[in-house]
Protein backbone atom coordinates (compact mmCIF):
# COMPACT_ATOMS: atom_id res chain seq x y z
CA UNK A 1 0.00 0.00 0.00
CA UNK A 2 3.13 2.19 0.91
CA UNK A 3 4.46 1.98 -2.62
CA UNK A 4 1.22 2.67 -4.40
CA UNK A 5 0.79 5.77 -2.18
CA UNK A 6 4.66 6.92 -2.88
CA UNK A 7 4.13 6.03 -6.84
CA UNK A 8 0.77 8.13 -6.75
CA UNK A 9 2.44 11.30 -5.09
CA UNK A 10 5.19 10.93 -7.54
CA UNK A 11 2.93 10.82 -10.25
CA UNK A 12 0.96 13.64 -8.86
CA UNK A 13 4.44 15.44 -8.31
CA UNK A 14 5.15 14.73 -12.03
CA UNK A 15 2.01 15.94 -13.76
CA UNK A 16 2.10 19.29 -11.71
CA UNK A 17 5.85 19.91 -12.74
CA UNK A 18 5.91 18.99 -16.38
CA UNK A 19 2.55 18.48 -17.96
CA UNK A 20 2.03 22.44 -18.14
CA UNK A 21 5.80 22.60 -19.50
CA UNK A 22 4.81 20.20 -22.59
CA UNK A 23 1.54 22.41 -23.09
CA UNK A 24 3.71 25.26 -23.15
CA UNK A 25 6.58 23.59 -25.41
CA UNK A 26 4.16 21.49 -27.68
CA UNK A 27 2.43 24.61 -27.82
CA UNK A 28 5.64 26.62 -28.77
CA UNK A 29 6.38 23.70 -31.23
CA UNK A 30 2.99 23.44 -33.12
CA UNK A 31 2.31 27.52 -33.58
CA UNK A 32 5.84 28.18 -35.29
CA UNK A 33 5.50 25.10 -37.85
CA UNK A 34 7.89 22.80 -36.75
CA UNK A 35 7.60 19.33 -37.77
CA UNK A 36 7.62 15.47 -35.60
CA UNK A 37 6.64 12.19 -36.48
CA UNK A 38 4.01 11.77 -33.44
CA UNK A 39 2.61 12.80 -30.20
CA UNK A 40 4.49 10.44 -28.52
CA UNK A 41 8.17 11.39 -30.19
CA UNK A 42 7.47 14.61 -29.21
CA UNK A 43 7.05 13.77 -25.58
CA UNK A 44 9.66 12.06 -25.07
CA UNK A 45 11.92 14.88 -26.82
CA UNK A 46 10.49 16.93 -24.36
CA UNK A 47 11.19 15.08 -21.13
CA UNK A 48 14.63 14.18 -22.60
CA UNK A 49 15.36 18.17 -22.73
CA UNK A 50 13.88 18.69 -19.11
CA UNK A 51 15.89 16.11 -17.85
CA UNK A 52 18.97 17.57 -19.38
CA UNK A 53 17.91 21.00 -19.02
CA UNK A 54 17.62 19.82 -14.80
CA UNK A 55 20.95 18.62 -14.76
CA UNK A 56 22.68 21.29 -16.77
CA UNK A 57 20.67 23.64 -14.83
CA UNK A 58 21.59 22.47 -11.61
CA UNK A 59 25.26 22.39 -12.74
CA UNK A 60 25.61 26.37 -13.91
CA UNK A 61 23.64 27.47 -11.12
CA UNK A 62 25.86 26.00 -8.31
CA UNK A 63 28.69 27.20 -10.65
CA UNK A 64 27.18 30.80 -10.97
CA UNK A 65 26.45 30.91 -6.74
CA UNK A 66 30.27 29.47 -6.22
CA UNK A 67 31.09 32.92 -8.41
CA UNK A 68 29.22 35.55 -6.99
CA UNK A 69 30.15 33.91 -3.26
CA UNK A 70 33.67 34.78 -3.98
CA UNK A 71 32.61 37.68 -5.31
CA UNK A 72 30.87 39.08 -1.98
CA UNK A 73 27.98 39.82 -4.42
CA UNK A 74 24.53 38.93 -3.99
CA UNK A 75 22.70 36.92 -6.94
CA UNK A 76 22.76 38.63 -10.47
CA UNK A 77 19.79 37.31 -11.73
CA UNK A 78 19.72 38.76 -15.04
CA UNK A 79 23.21 36.62 -14.86
CA UNK A 80 21.79 33.13 -13.82
CA UNK A 81 18.74 34.49 -16.60
CA UNK A 82 21.10 34.95 -19.60
CA UNK A 83 23.31 31.96 -18.79
CA UNK A 84 20.29 29.61 -18.35
CA UNK A 85 18.78 30.92 -21.91
CA UNK A 86 22.17 29.60 -23.23
CA UNK A 87 22.13 26.42 -21.76
CA UNK A 88 18.67 25.48 -21.95
CA UNK A 89 19.08 26.71 -26.05
CA UNK A 90 21.93 24.87 -26.31
CA UNK A 91 20.35 21.74 -25.31
CA UNK A 92 17.51 21.77 -27.43
CA UNK A 93 19.83 22.38 -30.44
CA UNK A 94 22.25 19.52 -29.59
CA UNK A 95 19.05 17.16 -28.77
CA UNK A 96 17.22 18.38 -32.23
CA UNK A 97 20.19 17.66 -33.79
CA UNK A 98 20.72 13.77 -32.47
CA UNK A 99 16.74 12.94 -32.64
CA UNK A 100 15.24 12.39 -36.40
CA UNK A 101 11.26 12.35 -34.99
CA UNK A 102 11.59 16.12 -34.22
CA UNK A 103 12.91 18.87 -36.62
CA UNK A 104 12.97 22.39 -34.59
CA UNK A 105 13.80 25.72 -36.70
CA UNK A 106 16.34 28.09 -34.65
CA UNK A 107 13.29 30.27 -33.73
CA UNK A 108 11.53 27.69 -31.86
CA UNK A 109 14.73 26.59 -30.08
CA UNK A 110 15.56 29.92 -28.99
CA UNK A 111 11.66 30.24 -28.00
CA UNK A 112 11.78 27.03 -25.84
CA UNK A 113 14.68 28.19 -23.96
CA UNK A 114 13.44 32.03 -23.71
CA UNK A 115 10.26 30.21 -22.14
CA UNK A 116 11.83 28.56 -19.77
CA UNK A 117 14.67 30.77 -18.87
CA UNK A 118 11.63 33.66 -18.47
CA UNK A 119 9.65 30.65 -16.39
CA UNK A 120 12.50 29.78 -14.17
CA UNK A 121 13.68 33.54 -13.70
CA UNK A 122 10.33 34.43 -12.43
CA UNK A 123 10.45 32.10 -9.63
CA UNK A 124 14.16 32.80 -8.68
CA UNK A 125 13.10 36.53 -8.37
CA UNK A 126 9.78 35.60 -6.03
CA UNK A 127 12.06 33.79 -4.21
CA UNK A 128 14.71 36.57 -3.84
CA UNK A 129 11.93 39.07 -3.04
CA UNK A 130 10.61 36.85 -0.53
CA UNK A 131 14.53 36.40 1.14
CA UNK A 132 14.77 39.93 1.33
CA UNK A 133 11.89 41.64 2.92
CA UNK A 134 12.74 44.43 4.94
CA UNK A 135 13.70 43.51 8.83
CA UNK A 136 13.13 46.10 11.61
CA UNK A 137 16.51 47.58 12.67
CA UNK A 138 17.74 50.60 13.97
CA UNK A 139 17.75 53.73 12.19
CA UNK A 140 21.41 54.94 13.00
CA UNK A 141 22.24 51.09 11.92
CA UNK A 142 20.52 51.45 8.69
CA UNK A 143 22.48 54.48 8.03
CA UNK A 144 25.67 52.61 8.73
CA UNK A 145 24.51 50.37 6.56
CA UNK A 146 23.90 52.80 3.59
CA UNK A 147 27.26 54.46 4.16
CA UNK A 148 29.18 51.44 4.32
CA UNK A 149 27.76 49.82 1.01
CA UNK A 150 28.77 53.10 -0.73
CA UNK A 151 32.41 51.88 0.26
CA UNK A 152 33.00 48.25 0.57
CA UNK A 153 30.79 45.13 -0.72
CA UNK A 154 27.50 43.36 1.08
CA UNK A 155 29.61 40.29 2.56
CA UNK A 156 32.47 43.24 3.98
CA UNK A 157 29.79 45.20 5.05
CA UNK A 158 28.07 42.33 6.91
CA UNK A 159 31.39 41.33 8.45
CA UNK A 160 32.02 44.84 9.69
CA UNK A 161 28.38 44.97 11.03
CA UNK A 162 28.52 41.89 12.93
CA UNK A 163 31.70 42.83 14.83
CA UNK A 164 30.66 46.02 15.62
CA UNK A 165 27.29 44.68 16.33
CA UNK A 166 27.55 41.19 17.82
CA UNK A 167 24.31 41.40 19.68
CA UNK A 168 22.21 41.49 16.72
CA UNK A 169 21.53 38.03 15.26
CA UNK A 170 23.62 37.74 11.74
CA UNK A 171 20.61 36.77 9.80
CA UNK A 172 18.72 40.21 10.78
CA UNK A 173 21.98 42.01 9.78
CA UNK A 174 21.97 40.04 6.45
CA UNK A 175 18.33 40.43 5.50
CA UNK A 176 18.51 44.41 6.99
CA UNK A 177 22.06 44.69 4.16
CA UNK A 178 20.66 43.29 1.21
CA UNK A 179 17.21 44.74 1.38
CA UNK A 180 19.14 48.44 1.77
CA UNK A 181 21.79 47.36 -0.77
CA UNK A 182 18.37 45.92 -3.23
CA UNK A 183 16.88 49.22 -2.28
CA UNK A 184 19.69 51.40 -3.08
CA UNK A 185 20.00 49.50 -6.52
CA UNK A 186 16.61 50.23 -7.51
CA UNK A 187 17.12 53.93 -6.59
CA UNK A 188 20.23 54.17 -8.74
CA UNK A 189 19.11 52.86 -11.84
CA UNK A 190 16.28 55.10 -11.74
CA UNK A 191 19.06 57.87 -12.21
Amino acid sequence: MKRLSLFFLLMLSFSIIFVPLIFIDSGIIFFMDNSYSSTWNLIGFLLIFYFFDFLFGFVTDAFLTAIQALRRRPESLWLTFVVDTVTSFSIVVVLDSFTSHVHLTTGTAFGIALAHSLLFYLVASSEVSLKSKKVKIDPHIAKEIQLLLKEVDVGTCIEILHEKYPHIPLQDLQKATLWIYNEMQKHNNLK
